[in-house]
């Protein structure tokens, strides 16, 4: 497959960008080649694909095949994120029908913590399209409203100060288009 021995390329040249935007028809396996290459980023031997005897591969290994229940996280009585048993590894998909800003905070304080087994942090945005803007409320809101947008962009682009700020790869997996007025922004994407 193509699409493969791209990202193997790219894994292989240690050229992986921060975010990748996968999109296209359903049922072609997005969700899917984007955890190959999450597995692969999280391995403690550095190869593509992953070596799956690893301690980071194992802990990866049974993800999807948990209760979805299983993996969810909750703060304060909300669904944020699913995480199952890698410390380093989250998996964002919509609550309900919309992924809420407080979702993306969440992972926004989770990328800023150093990486605890693997030598980077990989975040899956499931379902990317429905991440929406926030529109503030008052005009008097509307200065805040570029960081609060997206603000795992704004963390990611702006936090240089940061140690973990090079050491995290976002993914996001979207429907067919590669662009919807609102949602994620492609041009902060390889896609």
């Amino acid at each position: 497959m193509k699409l493969q021995a791209f990202l193997e390329r790219m894994f292989n040249q240690k050229r992986v960008p921060q975010a990748l935007l996968f999109y296209g028809k359903e049922g072609i396996g997005k969700r899917e080649i984007a955890f190959e290459l999450s597995k692969a980023l999280l391995c403690l031997k550095s190869q593509y694909p992953a070596c799956g005897v690893c301690e980071s591969c194992r802990l990866l290994k049974d993800f999807f095949s948990q209760p979805e229940e299983k993996l969810k996280v909750y703060e304060d009585d909300k669904f944020v994120y699913l995480q199952g048993d890698h410390p380093d590894f989250i998996y964002l998909k919509p609550e309900k029908t919309e992924i809420k800003v407080d979702q993306i905070r969440a992972v926004r304080d989770f990328v800023y913590i150093k990486p605890a087994l693997s030598p980077k942090k990989v975040v899956v945005i499931y379902n990317a399209d429905a991440m929406k803007p926030l529109r503030p409320k008052c005009p008097a809101e509307s200065f805040r409203r570029a960081s609060l947008r997206h603000p795992l962009y704004t963390c990611l682009t702006q936090s240089k100060q940061h140690t973990t700020y090079h050491k995290v790869k976002v993914f996001y997996v979207r429907g067919s288009a590669p662009y919807k007025r609102g949602a994620c922004p492609k041009d902060r994407c390889k896609g």
